[in-house]
């Protein structure tokens, strides 16, 4: 199964499209949830849905020492 992707703001939402052919049903979190939307809120939102958070932010990594890996 491949895995769907929820890009983070600092990545451009384009990439979305580009990867769509290998990643099917990935979204951007602008799309996703909201613009502005905080770290918890996608990494929340990732955790719902089955989603792997792809993102230039090292916060991500924090919280998944803090709150431990999401289901996959």
């Amino acid at each position: 199964m491949t895995p769907r992707l929820l890009l983070d703001e600092n990545l451009a939402a384009r990439l979305v499209g580009l990867l769509q052919h290998e990643f099917l049903g990935s979204l951007h979190v602008r799309d996703a949830i909201r613009p502005a939307a905080t770290d918890a809120e996608v990494w929340e939102y990732a955790r719902t849905h089955d989603l792997v958070i792809v993102s230039k932010d090292d916060d991500f990594q924090r919280f998944s020492v803090w709150r431990g890996f999401p289901r996959r």
